[in-house]
Formats: C-alpha cells, sequence, structure tokens
C-alpha cells in the first residue's frame, strides 16, 4: 500500500494516510455540495440575532453539528 504525507487539519503533525482511502474530486465536491445544504438548513434552524461574534458562531455550529450531525456519522461508522 502506498501512503501519501499530509498535513493534519489540528496543529502541524503530519499523519500518514493509504492513497486509496483519499476522496477523488468528484467525491470532494458532493460533500462539499451535501455540506452547503445542510449549512443552510441549520443556520435556518438558528437564531441569526444570537450571532454577533465569531465565538457565538462557532459555539452555534458546534452545537449544530454535535446534535444533528455527529451522531449520524457516528451510527453510520456504527453500522458499517
Amino acid at each position: 500500500m502506498t501512503f501519501l504525507p499530509l498535513i493534519s487539519i489540528i496543529g502541524n503533525n503530519y499523519h500518514l494516510f493509504p492513497l486509496d482511502i483519499i476522496m477523488t474530486p468528484e467525491q470532494q465536491q458532493a460533500i462539499k455540495t451535501h455540506l452547503d445544504a445542510i449549512s443552510a438548513i441549520l443556520y435556518d434552524d438558528s437564531n441569526p440575532d444570537s450571532l454577533q461574534t465569531l465565538e457565538d458562531i462557532e459555539l452555534a455550529v458546534r452545537d449544530q453539528v454535535l446534535t444533528h450531525v455527529t451522531p449520524h456519522i457516528g451510527f453510520f461508522y456504527l453500522l458499517s
């Protein structure tokens, strides 16, 4: 198996990822399309008046992701 060094999103640590698990451009575009739609739904479910600072936005996004997104992703991996 061939590995490709990629920079971690968190910090400057390097992690090795097998080339065969890296997403294709089509998969990346599909994720972006779905995330754009999910983001719009989550924004509609939030109170725009409460999103005054970057901290407010970060907390709202974190709450929305933990409440609505993470459980579904975790359940998917559990069944895989």
